[in-house]
């Protein structure tokens, strides 16, 4: 289950774009324990809507050997003016 970002307003209105790359820990329910930016020379709105987005996404659990088990992802959300 993944949820869309929301552009912040204000810099769509500047018109600003940006990615913000994400680290993120996956547990053994599939729920996202923990997210961080990688990228630091992004405006901090943006990786506020991107972490925010991310908190809420759903994984099926990744199995190893029939055992559930926590994972690491690295996502990259892109904020484009269309």
């Amino acid at each position: 289950h993944h949820v869309r970002p929301e552009y912040p307003a204000h810099l769509r209105a500047q018109g600003l774009e940006a990615d913000v790359r994400l680290e993120a820990a996956v547990g053994v329910d599939g729920k996202v324990a923990w997210v961080r930016a990688t990228n630091s020379a992004v405006h901090p709105d943006f990786v506020k809507a991107a972490v925010d987005c991310v908190k809420q996404w759903a994984y099926t659990p990744t199995r190893l050997n029939g055992t559930a088990i926590a994972i690491y992802v690295n996502v990259t959300i892109t904020f484009r003016l269309e």
